[in-house]
């Protein structure tokens, strides 16, 4: 399957009958007015690239706030399965996802999960940095993973 036909597939599934990449292979779709989940087609490792900006880096506390995202990444445990990453060009806190358009599972469905899990990661990593990490507190609290994602119908 191409990315376009995936894509496409998942618009449908998603009713978001206009939702395509554009000629750079990109696309954003914003959830709730508040949060969104950029898409990336890297065509030369054949994968499609999602992610969310999840704030600015602090000026303070940077060493304490790396050490609590490297933890979070471990194994997935606290993003379930998604990663948090630093975009040093644009001094952002990034959580991302990749998707394999050589996996044979690949699919609306599996694209609808992913995306979902994105967006609920991301509102509850955006909770926890805007709540201590990026006002310097000494940690941010590592709260259970969300199990029921927000449902398809709050993409605007």
């Amino acid at each position: 399957m191409t990315v376009h036909q995936l894509i496409q597939q998942f618009a449908l599934h998603a009713n978001l009958p206009t939702f395509a990449l554009d000629a750079q292979g990109c696309a954003r779709l914003m959830a709730d007015e508040k949060f969104a989940v950029q898409f990336e087609h890297d065509e030369s490792a054949r994968c499609l690239h999602l992610y969310s900006v999840l704030g600015k880096l602090p000026a303070e506390g940077r060493e304490t706030l790396f050490a609590q995202l490297l933890q979070a990444n471990l194994f997935g445990a606290d993003t379930a399965g998604a990663t948090l990453a630093i975009d040093a060009e644009h001094g952002e806190i990034v959580l991302c996802d990749r998707v394999d358009l050589d996996d044979a599972n690949v699919d609306a469905d599996q694209l609808v999960r992913r995306v979902e899990r994105v967006l609920s990661q991301s509102e509850l990593w955006v909770e926890r940095l805007t709540g201590s990490a990026l006002t310097s507190a000494p940690s941010i609290p590592m709260a259970p993973h969300v199990t029921a994602p927000p449902p398809l119908g709050s993409f605007a």
